[in-house]
């Protein structure tokens, strides 16, 4: 009989393609990107290269090239836009083209065996292969790369860790490994740079003889990034001094070809409610939950102060969810768990060139610079606390001597209080016990006695404090200038002779923002204070003892230091007035309601502080409404 049979059509025999292969489709080189380079951290001994930095941001599209794919940053001047050698090119990824076909027999029909078509011309092949180790970046290096700063050090290798690439985004990571140069120039570089010390030199060489870092290069597609609804804001020189905002420079020439700068303010979007911050995954560890628990506080406190203020923007934080820091997408709190060089924080943000709305911010947190500087801290505290005893007892003793000369003379100048200063200060005016540890210890009734009377004493500093000298300054053409004269005189001798005697009156120390919150949580460890109640030093203390103090000190250094970052990436500038802006501290009652005990002397986070103990823990009145402003 007759049989019949279906047969399936024979699938295509394909030839083996890379991994990284990619239709050129998925480049979309009509668009614009925004591109943003970064380092993502160095070994903790090297000092080749700053850890953790971020380059210029840039508009730029992407072009295909024979030898690989160059994003280019276009004229920005319509009037010079029709010169191509005005695009500058930022950055090249070499590829290899590469495009398939149908193998075909001698009758030119499909023989279901897939090959590689090697007759067409580069530009006519639909796929690529990115050769992203050898990226080649073609603008000036904002990273401070060594192949590109310094002639000591050469690259040897670099291996790609990772990258993705869609229509939207383009990212990749690369390691890159460099070497140092034992050519004498750098030889004596290095051994200059160690102080011209043997041992140093040696350690120095062993630390920077070779080293890995890792670069993150990240392009997403500007209408996806940027707000379309935003609206700029014009940021002219004379407002500068306002409200201090970083800036996004636009230079641009006039109708008759000179440079003209202009400059917009960087801000979050105003109509963006929520800034979504993700931590990094090494916040999940054991070991960094106290710092985790902190950046919640510190998240919460500013997102009531923002709410109480009626400020529209609040700050969303993420537990970790293995987000990469580089992606132009993510906004995150980075802890570095390595000592990087003294730093505390860093909190660079990523704005539109184009309008200077802020599109990224990003926050390194250095746990292990952090952590170092608590036995400093902890010294810190022991001082004060002896210099605070110091201050009340001769306080109490020029107050009695001040006292005494005022009966003496109703009449007296200052220059015979000058000398009753000098006097008790020369006198015997505590009793004191000595011990074999070389502390002084003042027994509890005559510290009392002198706190009391340190009041009375305080007041009269805060009143000679307030003295508008520029007035009297202003005043001495109608004839006063002998009497401003003696005044400034007679202030700066009873400061000097307070100075020499260890007694500081409240301008030239803050001794008033000592942080109560840490010298109270400082005390929940036990032992730590000898039989007179007084602090023992750091050497004496033992190690678990130590290691819980750590903790508590570097959370407290940890809080001011994040929010001071995040007020980077809500764009405001270093205030280095916030401690001279007496009319806008927080009083008592304001702290107290805010929880707070320190930074008593600040109008703004964005100050750098005496130390750590001393520091604003939240935003300040400047910041809010900087923030309004903005």
């Amino acid at each position: 009989g007759l049989v019949t049979s279906c047969a399936k059509e024979r699938e295509l025999d394909t030839v083996y393609k890379v991994p990284e292969i990619t239709s050129k489709s998925a480049i979309n080189t009509e668009a614009e990107f925004l591109y943003v380079p970064t380092s993502q951290g160095v070994p903790r001994f090297t000092k080749a290269m700053k850890p953790f930095v971020q380059g210029n941001e840039k508009i730029i599209k992407f072009k295909f090239e024979e030898e690989g794919i160059v994003a280019y940053e276009m004229e920005k001047n319509e009037s010079f836009q029709d010169n191509a050698l005005n695009n500058k090119p930022i950055l090249k990824i070499p590829v290899s083209y590469k495009s398939y076909r149908c193998a075909e027999n001698a009758d030119d029909e499909c023989t279901n065996r897939e090959e590689e078509n090697t007759e067409l011309e580069w530009f006519q092949k639909d796929n690529f292969v990115p050769d992203f180790e050898s990226v080649k970046v073609l603008e000036a290096d904002s990273l401070g790369l060594p192949e590109n700063e310094d002639p000591c050090y050469s690259l040897q290798a670099t291996k790609l860790v990772s990258y993705d690439v869609s229509q939207t985004d383009l990212n990749f990571e690369i390691e890159k490994t460099y070497k140092f140069s034992n050519t004498p120039a750098c030889i004596n570089e290095l051994w200059y740079s160690s102080g011209s010390e043997y041992d140093k030199f040696l350690e120095s060489l062993d630390d920077n003889g070779a080293f890995n870092t890792r670069v993150f290069f990240s392009f997403a597609k500007l209408d996806t990034i940027a707000s379309p609804n935003y609206s700029e804001v014009d940021y002219p020189v004379e407002e500068h001094g306002t409200f201090g905002f970083f800036k996004t420079k636009e230079r641009s020439k006039n109708a008759f070809g000179q440079d003209e700068r202009t400059y917009k303010l960087n801000r979050w979007n105003p109509k963006k409610k929520v800034v979504d911050y993700y931590l990094s995954n090494e916040f999940d560890k054991k070991e960094n939950k106290y710092l985790r628990d902190a950046t919640i506080f510190a998240f919460d406190r500013m997102n009531t102060m923002l709410e109480n203020n009626k400020v529209s923007l609040r700050l969303k934080l993420h537990m970790p969810s293995n987000k990469s820091p580089g992606n132009l997408r993510n906004t995150m709190v980075v802890l570095i768990e390595d000592i990087a060089s003294g730093l505390l924080g860093y909190g660079p943000t990523v704005a539109n060139p184009r309008t200077g709305e802020i599109v990224k911010g990003h926050v390194n947190m250095y746990k292990g610079s952090l952590e170092s500087i608590a036995p400093s801290a902890y010294d810190s505290i022991v001082f004060l606390e002896k210099q605070l005893k110091k201050e009340a007892t001769n306080a109490a003793a020029i107050q009695q001597s001040l006292v005494s000369a005022k009966r003496k003379n109703s009449t007296s100048n200052s220059a015979k209080l000058i000398s009753a200063v000098k006097k008790s200060l020369n006198a015997d005016i505590a009793e004191v016990d000595h011990h074999d540890n070389g502390h002084g210890h003042f027994h509890s009734s005559d510290l009392s006695a002198a706190a009391a009377n340190f009041k009375n004493f305080k007041k009269k500093v805060d009143k000679r404090l307030q003295t508008d000298y520029q007035s009297l300054v202003l005043s001495k053409v109608d004839g006063q200038l002998n009497q401003f004269t003696r005044e400034m005189k007679n202030s700066l001798e009873i400061k000097e002779l307070l100075h020499k005697n260890s007694v500081y009156t409240v301008d030239m120390f803050n001794f008033q923002s000592l942080g109560k919150i840490s010298v109270d949580e400082i005390n929940t460890v036990s032992g730590i204070r000898n039989e007179f109640g007084e602090l023992k030093d750091w050497i004496q203390l033992e190690e678990s003892q130590q290691e819980a103090l750590i903790q508590i000190l570097a959370r407290h250094a940890y809080i001011p230091t994040l929010v001071h970052e995040i007020g980077h990436n809500l764009g405001l500038r270093h205030n280095f007035r916030g401690s001279l802006d007496a009319a806008n501290f927080y009083n008592k009652e304001e702290r107290s309601k805010l929880g707070i005990t320190s930074g008593s002397v600040f109008s703004s986070i964005m100050d750098y502080s005496y130390s750590s103990l001393n520091e604003l823990s939240t935003f300040g009145k400047y910041d809010i409404a900087a923030l309004k402003f903005g």
